[in-house]
């Protein structure tokens, strides 16, 4: 049997393999960022299809790892989209940290697996600290609250909806590890702004209560819950019978960064005997920006979402669910013999799978304790206020505009806007074209629809970005604008 596909004791050959190859890709990449400022090869789908067909996966030939390197990184990185151009911004898919990246190449070297203490001693103990490095930032020093790394937003989000199902169940004595959903269920109301994440509704129909028991609650102007709209919805619920048991507050909404008013709505959820969720997965970073008054407030949630991967930096994925008290999460844990025996808590082993929907985990904290500690928590400020003052800047250059039409302004990083040329009637058609233009342009920005209508979006998360770089893609949308509604 082959072995010298492995490291081992001794083998440091396969440790000069590894060291070769990595400098090999990274001259690759540097050859694409030198001599290319474009964020995509413009290729189409069938183009990019055909040429994946190429590739045998169940070749017996003899190719070296130089030549697998060679070929498969040229084609990834020339065909994937280029997080480091100014010129993308499609998405919360942001731009990641040197540091964080050999974080990456550390965990993937040793690949530690944070369900128990005797598969990650060191990563355990590294986990625990980063969790309780964000409850202090939000709930404060004396905390009793806990948390946990997660695969992403979504599964934060569902283990938020997973606990206020659970402890409204335990209020009429029922034991959810024993049984099943009944007809009280199917009278559970959640929560949440019509332009919430839609993991609100898919974590309700996960957990059998199905999208019907998700209100969707009207937003005012800035595309934030409206407050009395809230209150008159719940008091016709309860008057149909119905039994509130979650609401979801969203600190930043995926397309327009909105934060709904976290204070009120917690005061809400007090009243009516509510969970209270905070989907922080955009804007949680922000608890590292003190000029963010709206983040004290994070400290009224009964459990929190943020994603690491959008406004600090992380590579996909890195998330965190927090929870205001540790007796609530420890419901999540399950007894295994081979992984989280009482005898280990005894002597102080610590088997994360306790709080965890994940059994087998990545060590993301890494990641993250290798970022702070790199660029500092001032840093991280400067850089978060940077990407807010940016987008600033951007709304008022698209506001001057006059085929600009611009949606909403920005609380985070988000700007919805369209083309809108005046007596041109197909002004979607005219949107979607200009998207698809600038993809083949090796320019990417976003796409979404308000109302029904589609218009376009920038997410700004490149550090690196200036409002140049976005005047020059602003400029690349009316000239395809121009071209599709065909103006001279």
């Amino acid at each position: 049997m082959k072995t010298n596909h492995f490291l081992g004791i001794n083998n440091s050959e396969g440790l000069d393999a590894i060291s070769k190859s990595i400098l090999r890709i990274n001259e690759i990449l540097a050859e694409r960022l030198k001599n290319d400022r474009h964020c995509f090869s413009g290729v189409d789908p069938k183009q990019l299809q055909e040429l994946i067909s190429g590739i045998d996966l169940a070749t017996e030939s003899d190719k070296s790892l130089d030549s697998i390197i060679e070929d498969i990184s040229n084609l990834y990185i020339e065909h994937s989209v280029n997080i480091y151009s100014p010129l993308y911004m499609a998405h919360l898919h942001s731009t990641v940290s040197i540091e964080t990246v050999i974080g990456e190449y550390l965990i993937g070297l040793l690949n530690p697996s944070l369900d128990s203490w005797d598969q990650a001693p060191f990563a355990t103990e590294i986990d625990e600290l980063v969790v309780s490095f964000f409850l202090q930032n939000i709930f404060g020093k004396n905390h009793r609250s806990d948390g946990v790394f997660t695969s992403g937003g979504s599964q934060s989000n569902l283990m938020g909806i997973l606990l206020a199902r659970d402890i409204k169940r335990q209020e009429y004595n029922i034991d959810s590890r024993r049984e099943s959903l009944g007809q009280l269920e199917s009278k559970f109301r959640i929560y949440c702004s019509s332009v919430s994440h839609f993991t609100i509704e898919k974590s309700a129909w996960l957990l059998g209560l199905g999208e019907q028991s998700v209100v969707k609650l009207d937003v005012d102007r800035q595309f934030k819950i409206d407050l009395k709209k809230f209150q008159e919805q719940l008091v016709k619920d309860i008057s149909n019978n119905c039994i509130p048991i979650c609401v979801v507050s969203t600190a930043g909404t995926t397309d327009y960064g909105s934060v709904d008013p976290i204070k009120e709505i917690a005061e809400i959820a007090e009243e009516y005997r509510m969970w209270h969720h905070i989907d922080a997965a955009y804007g949680g970073a922000m608890i590292f920006n003190p000029k963010v008054k709206w983040t004290r407030y994070l400290s009224l949630a009964n459990s929190i979402t943020i994603d690491l991967h959008k406004m600090l930096f992380q590579p996909i994925s890195s998330s965190l669910f927090l929870c205001n008290k540790k007796e609530y999460i420890q419901n999540l844990n399950f007894e295994s013999d081979y992984l989280n025996r009482k005898e280990d808590f005894e002597v102080g082993m610590k088997n994360l799978v306790e709080k965890s929907l994940q059994t087998s985990r990545r060590f993301d904290s890494l990641k993250f304790l290798l970022t702070i500690q790199g660029m500092k928590q001032s840093g991280i400020e400067d850089i978060l206020q940077g990407l807010l003052d940016l987008t600033r800047a951007v709304a008022l250059y698209l506001k001057g505009l006059d085929e600009i039409e611009l949606l909403n302004e920005p609380e985070l990083s988000s700007l919805v806007f369209r083309y809108k040329p005046i007596g041109n009637k197909d002004i979607d058609t005219i949107n979607r074209k200009i998207r698809l233009t600038l993809m083949g342009e090796g320019i990417v920005i976003g796409e979404t629809r308000f109302n029904g209508n589609t218009f376009l979006k920038f997410t700004l998360l490149n550090p690196n970005a200036k409002l140049e770089d976005i005047k020059e893609v602003i400029n690349a949308v009316l000239n395809a604008g121009h071209k599709s509604s065909g103006i001279a």
